[in-house]
């Protein structure tokens, strides 16, 4: 329809009348349609085939002088059958004319054909890049699981003679503590506020454990609590400051976990421990990995928000303590609860 009505001004130049132009139309731009609809059939198949696009293109090239030539005989036929004029440009230009045309044609479908081949190739692989940062997200995330839980266990055993009383609210910061790891085992993000009362749970077993050599204080932004983080972010930040404060901290070993807004653009979460920073090449903790939980946090942030986070870890000499903390894009500090 559309190179009907931008080839019907050259009819009636080139016939001279336009009642000339509009025979020629009604008789020749459908025979177009039907041969070109048949050009899309074969060069189909053509595909299928092979996936070429050079042995396409050298297909086309007989193709268009033969539709060509249909085309100047259907052409001629309707002229002679109803008296009209010859073009003005003659029979071989009206030949040629015809044959650019097909070719124009071709050449429109083969770069709208390879224009959407590549969008759906771009498609794919983006939805593959997606599909497979989600599966190492979901690796990464497994990769932290809750070491305390046999010492848990050890504390409960110890303290069913010793301090019955104790091990009620030991037993229920346990369950609240794996309730919500089973509720979230899939979820690549949960709320901040969530994820937080579950490590309160978390460090309410240390301290059950611990006792009097450890001091637990968290606080949180009740205006951040909505905010959207990767599941299981703060657990490795304070498995960390547990396990490296014991090991360099002078008793009681103290811990904050502060969580909050800075000038309502972002949230900053930060865990801190008394004691020393722990060089790479000192002995670890028997059992223990190396910075295992703080690489696959610093992996984990880089895959969900690639140049949209700051995570930094290291000694404050000004406190002698050390810090972990990372910002994300986000939304006034709360009232501390202590342990």
């Amino acid at each position: 329809m559309g190179i009907a009505l931008l080839s019907f001004p050259l009819k009636v130049s080139a016939f001279g009348t336009f009642s000339a132009a509009i025979v020629l139309t009604l008789f020749r731009e459908p025979l177009a349609l039907l041969m070109t609809s048949g050009f899309r059939l074969i060069f189909q198949r053509l595909e299928r085939r092979s996936g070429s696009l050079l042995r396409r293109v050298l297909w086309s090239m007989p193709m268009c002088l033969l539709a060509a030539a249909v085309d100047l005989a259907v052409g001629l036929a309707v002229t002679s059958t109803f008296n009209l004029a010859l073009p003005s440009y003659g029979i071989g230009g009206f030949f040629y004319f015809r044959v650019l045309l097909y070719c124009g044609w071709c050449s429109a479908y083969f770069l709208i054909k390879e224009y959407t081949k590549a969008r759906l190739a771009q498609l794919a692989l983006v939805q593959a890049e997606a599909s497979a940062r989600e599966a190492e997200v979901l690796m990464l995330r497994a990769q932290v699981s809750p070491h305390f839980l046999f010492n848990a266990f050890n504390t409960i055993l110890a303290d069913l003679e010793s301090r019955p009383a104790a091990v009620a609210p030991l037993v229920q910061g346990l369950s609240d503590y794996f309730r919500y790891s089973l509720t979230n085992s899939h979820r690549t993000f949960v709320t901040i506020g969530d994820e937080f009362d579950a490590i309160v749970s978390y460090l309410a077993v240390s301290k059950a454990r611990f006792r009097e050599s450890l001091l637990i204080e968290c606080s949180i932004d009740p205006a951040v609590r909505a905010v959207k983080v990767p599941g299981v972010c703060l657990q490795p930040l304070v498995e960390n400051a547990l396990l490296y404060g014991h090991q360099t901290s002078e008793t009681p070993l103290r811990i904050w976990v502060e969580v909050k807004s800075a000038d309502g653009v972002a949230l900053i979460v930060r865990v801190t421990n008394s004691g020393r920073w722990v060089d790479r090449h000192e002995p670890r903790p028997q059992g223990h990995s190396r910075g295992h939980g703080l690489t696959t946090l610093r992996r984990r942030l880089e895959l969900l928000y690639p140049e949209t986070h700051v995570l930094t870890a290291g000694p404050d000499e000004g406190t002698g303590s050390v810090s972990v903390q990372f910002k994300l894009l986000a939304a006034t500090e709360g009232a501390p609860c202590t342990l």
